[in-house]
């Protein structure tokens, strides 16, 4: 079964957009690793899923346009579709959400930084008390100890002189 020029070029077309679209799935990807997902293992597997995203969705559009046979161009054609999102729209979306999640952070950490000096203040207030204790405890004991000493030392010499 022989496939005219006119219907490569439309499923090339389709493969094009189709490929921009795979590019905007992408990009979910990477705003989730901008925003925190950015340990080894969560990295393996976005890219695993995203990959296995992507197939499928080659898959559907050879099973719909070209009986399920896969050609070169069909490739070819998402990879440019994606290549010219990232390039285009990406970039824009990129340095968007980079803002957003920047903004978003400070929002958030400013009342738990707040909130971390409220909780600092209070834990001094209330340790205080049994931190003083504590130390006081302890300066008895030390000085206590160098305090016997030094009595001792004091009796000896005072029972050598009344002797």
């Amino acid at each position: 079964m022989e496939i005219s020029i006119l219907e490569q070029t439309k499923v090339f077309l389709y493969a094009i957009l189709t490929g921009f679209l795979i590019g905007v799935c992408y990009e979910t990807v990477r705003f989730l690793r901008v925003a925190g997902f950015k340990k080894k293992y969560h990295i393996v597997l976005s890219d695993i899923f995203f990959m296995i995203f992507a197939a499928f969705v080659t898959f559907l559009l050879a099973l719909g346009l070209m009986e399920g046979r896969v050609r070169f161009y069909i490739l070819l054609g998402e990879f440019i579709g994606l290549i010219i999102f990232r390039y285009t729209l990406g970039e824009l979306l990129s340095m968007l959400y980079v803002k957003v999640i920047k903004a978003v952070c400070l929002i958030v950490s400013w009342p738990l930084k707040k909130s971390k000096k409220i909780m600092k203040t209070l834990l001094k207030i209330v340790a205080k008390p049994l931190y003083n204790k504590r130390r006081d405890k302890k300066d008895n004991e030390k000085s206590g100890h160098k305090r016997g000493k030094r009595h001792d030392k004091q009796r000896h010499k005072e029972s050598g002189q009344n002797a």
